[in-house]
């Protein structure tokens, strides 16, 4: 079964335009990626994003 997994993956930081299409923990949309790895890698890409500068 697919399924449109796309607001929760931009719950976590998702900003892509693709749909985030799962099917058996597999994100068929998004070169078959594991799912649990797909999720880690869109929330450590946002951290990134998010990170405050040091201060000197």
């Amino acid at each position: 079964m697919k399924i449109d997994r796309t607001d929760y993956a931009r719950n976590l930081g998702y900003q892509g335009q693709k749909r985030v299409i799962v099917q058996d923990s597999i994100v068929i949309s998004h070169n078959n990626m594991e799912w649990h790895v797909f999720c880690a890698s869109v929330t450590d890409h946002n951290r990134e994003e998010n990170k405050l500068p040091k201060s000197a």
